[in-house]
């Protein structure tokens, strides 16, 4: 499967990737046993994407 064009993303060179969003998980993020919420958790990755969209597409993102 060719794709007639790529994706900025997949322009890329895999050793340009960088760290997008460094969070602690704090006590308050975790349940008694010390395990982080899975609810917590995706929304970091929402952020992450977030940013990473915005970046992309070069502005507001919906």
């Amino acid at each position: 499967m060719s794709r007639e064009k790529s994706h900025p993303i997949e322009e890329r060179n895999p050793g340009e990737r960088q760290l997008t969003v460094r969070v602690l998980a704090m006590p308050a993020d975790t349940n008694p046993s010390g395990d982080v919420f899975g609810g917590w958790l995706m929304s970091q990755v929402d952020i992450a994407g977030s940013i990473l969209a915005i970046q992309v597409a070069q502005g507001r993102v919906v």
